[in-house]
């Protein structure tokens, strides 16, 4: 009887995954049988011919004969080298491997209703000949193990060839993929539904705050109206009143009953969405474990010898951020062993082992994986790379000898950059790293590089743990909300317009110390750029994609929160600078940027340099406030900017420090003393003490009014001391105007 269409497909979509499986096996145990690393090769031929037996089986299972035919073959050839105990020579590993990828090819030619295009009678009467030769000299017997010995466990564990027992069978589920998907669908539905809520909840603390003003005003009005009122509108204001008071009261416990419901949902929400993401969650062993495959055949087509070494590969990442490392993964390999790995004589000459090493670790880290690929080859020389970014273009010979080692050394991400002059089937064709830092984008993730010329390199992969929720930068542009996910924000500027300066024929800011092409978020996405402002501060979102930065103007700066990024179908997948989208608290449809491709388009965007009289700007004086205190720092930022100010915050003296670092174009300092991590008198030393910020002036204003305490202040160096018991707003301000 033959089984309904819709459940064949489903059981050969089950095969493929355990055909990709047990060809692994098999993979794994060739190749520790090459290398001699398993001290009982025994060991790991039962695994190999278990594997290829239940190939055979289940290709027949489900109608791929060819496939089970060809596995047939191996499996005697596996019961050969069993019965004679032998490993097989080089040769036949070779001829193994081979069969192993004529596997895949017969699978891809069965779902895509085509015949193979190799000869498969051939491939098989190799295979049959080999398993009826006798054992060749080549082939090294495989000698027991000593008996006081205990017996050596495999690497992993591996599928047993009798059927598995019940609580086997209910230990592991199979789950279709897009029955996954869905689940994870409803999980950031909830998530989407919490987070409205969470919005709700601060919209209704708002209206308790309003009606706790109305209440007040109108109980003001009452008193003062009273004598002057009929009677009757008295009785009617003060009915009006307690109504007032009524619903500020019933405001309260609804907003109380709603923030105990959305904390519940909250924790409901985060352990539903746990749950799913542990779903998604794969081993990392999926994607490291036929790079061993791929180093193996790699060197010999380059005729080296690698040790390739994996740890970590149990770490679990989610399935879309493995996926996306998978191309990375193998760019760095095939890069590794052709430019990182010295040939054999080279190693031998300098004293190091003939056979290269290459170790590949993975290490979760919170919300995050570092995956490391390093070699112990000839390293990267800086010198050797800025040569070869002049010689192709890259970089003029100017920009190459201002540039310090790291920089020259991060060349080679550049689009473009390749130090190998011929081409090769491994390299030379111009398509370098930076497709591995491109590819790392997508999925939000980025690479750094180490390296010691004659020691060897190291690259270092981040990735998020999950790509499912993120969290974004609420920003206007043109009249529009967006979101960009934090992985891409670098930081967050608020400028005046005097800032801008003219860099190479174009419009830059000044960030720590180093110009950043400016540009204008809606002309980037296509929009109708608006006049640059001249008065106030530019609300600007710096933005990074690997060595690249440029800081975008916005209109409003909305604030952070956590998002859902739900992905774009079919026709909007192709819309550029976006990944996704996501539901505000109301419901409304927020773009999500992304944030690799809005750089890439603004750094092409041509933007003409300010005009000469645009220097000629007014200045609006910026003031930084350092207090700890949420109270004091909002009544010095509102009496400032109430008064033409332009004012930033600090909440210590050591975030004052690392913002004046960057940003030294303040034009007074106020602060206070008694602060965490840096005090107000250690912050005014070291301003004091800065060649560049010297003549800034600095106002300590503090709780503490001993004289001793003011002797202190200003021998630091401030230049006004106030006291928070004797504040006043017009002394304060007297003040500033005195010392700017």
């Amino acid at each position: 009887m033959e089984l309904d269409p819709e459940i064949m497909a489903q059981l050969i979509a089950v095969f493929r995954v355990e055909l990709e499986e047990q060809l692994a096996i098999i993979t794994d145990g060739l190749i520790a049988l090459e290398k001699g690393s398993a001290a009982e090769p025994a060991s790991q031929l039962d695994p190999m011919f278990r594997a290829a037996h239940n190939i055979k089986g289940a290709a027949r299972g489900v109608g791929v004969v060819d496939l089970a035919e060809l596995a047939h073959a191996l499996e005697s050839l596996f019961a050969r080298f069993k019965r004679a105990g032998v490993a097989p020579s080089a040769a036949l590993i070779d001829l193994c491997l081979a069969s192993l990828d004529r596997m895949r090819e017969l699978m891809a030619a069965f779902a895509d209703g085509r015949p193979s295009e190799f000869d498969l009678p051939h491939l098989i009467r190799e295979l049959e000949q080999a398993a009826e030769q006798p054992a060749a000299p080549a082939e090294t017997a495989i000698a027991a193990p000593p008996v006081a010995a205990p017996p050596q466990p495999p690497p992993r564990p591996e599928p047993a060839a009798e059927p598995p027992s019940p609580v086997a069978a209910e230990a592991v589920v199979r789950i279709a993929v897009d029955k996954l998907e869905r689940l994870g669908g409803r999980a950031d539905a909830f998530q989407m539904a919490r987070i409205q809520l969470d919005e709700q909840v601060a919209e209704l603390r708002r209206l308790d705050s309003l009606i706790q003003g109305l209440s007040g005003l109108w109980a003001a009005t009452g008193r003062r109206q009273a004598a002057a009122l009929p009677p009757e509108l008295v009785r009617l204001l003060e009915s009006g009143g307690d109504l007032v008071r009524e619903a500020r009261d019933s405001a309260i416990r609804l907003h109380r009953q709603l923030r105990r419901t959305n904390n519940q949902l909250q924790l409901l929400t985060s352990g539903f969405q746990e749950e799913v993401r542990m779903l998604r969650l794969v081993p990392a062993a999926s994607v490291l474990r036929p790079l061993a495959r791929s180093a193996r055949d790699i060197a010999r087509e380059l005729g080296k010898q690698v040790e390739l070494t994996i740890e970590g590969e149990q770490i679990e990442l989610d399935r879309q951020v493995l996926e996306g490392l998978r191309d990375p993964l193998m760019h760095l390999l095939r890069n590794a062993i052709d430019h990182g790995l010295e040939a054999t004589e080279q190693r031998r000459a300098v004293g190091k082992p003939e056979r290269g090493e290459v170790r590949i670790s993975v290490e979760a880290q919170g919300g995050e994986v570092v995956l490391t690929l390093a070699d112990d080859g000839a390293g990267i020389d800086p010198e050797r790379v800025g040569q070869s970014a002049v010689r192709r273009g890259v970089i003029s010979e100017a920009e190459r000898a201002a540039m310090e080692p790291a920089a020259l050394r991060d060349l080679i991400f550049r689009p473009g950059f390749s130090t190998r002059d011929e081409v090769s089937a491994i390299s030379g064709r111009g398509v370098g790293l930076d497709v591995v830092a491109a590819n790392l984008q997508g999925i939000k993730g980025v690479v750094a590089v180490e390296s010691s010329v004659g020691h060897g390199t190291c690259f270092r992969l981040t990735v998020p743990l999950t790509l499912a929720t993120d969290r974004g930068l609420l920003v206007t542009a043109a009249g529009s909300a967006y979101a960009i996910p934090v992985t891409g924000v670098e930081r967050v500027l608020e400028l005046p317009p005097s800032a801008v300066v003219n860099v190479a024929a174009t419009q830059a800011v000044m960030v720590e110390g180093r110009p950043v092409a400016l540009r204008q978020l809606s002309q980037v996405l296509g929009e109708r750029a608006a006049e640059p402002p001249t008065e106030g501060l530019m609300a600007l979102v710096v933005l990074s994609r690997g060595h690249h930065r440029v800081a975008l103007r916005v209109d409003e700066l909305v604030g952070e929160r956590e998002i859902v990024i739900k992905p774009l179908t079919p026709p909007l997948i192709s819309v550029r600078h976006l990944i996704g989208a996501t539901l505000t608290g109301a419901g409304e449809v927020i773009m999500v940027l992304d944030p690799g491709q809005v750089v890439a388009t603004a750094l092409e965007l041509a933007v003409a340099p300010l005009p000469t009289a645009a220097a000629t700007i007014d200045h609006t004086p910026r003031v930084l406030v350092v207090d700890d205190s949420i109270t004091t720092r909002t009544l010095e930022r509102t009496i400032l900017e109430n008064k033409g100010f332009a004012v930033t915050i600090a909440v210590n003296g050591k975030e004052a420090w690392d913002l004046l670092q960057n940003e030294p174009l303040f034009d007074l300092i106020i602060t206070d003393i008694e602060m965490p991590v840096m005090d107000g008198l250690e912050l005014t030393t070291h301003i004091k003490g800065s060649p560049t910020l010297r003549r800034t002036p600095v106002i300590i204003v503090s709780s503490l009014g001993s004289d001793e305490q003011r002797r202190r202040g200003m021998e630091a160096g401030a230049d006004a001391y106030i006291v928070k018991s004797e504040f006043e707003t017009r002394a304060l301000l007297e003040v500033v105007r005195q010392l700017i």
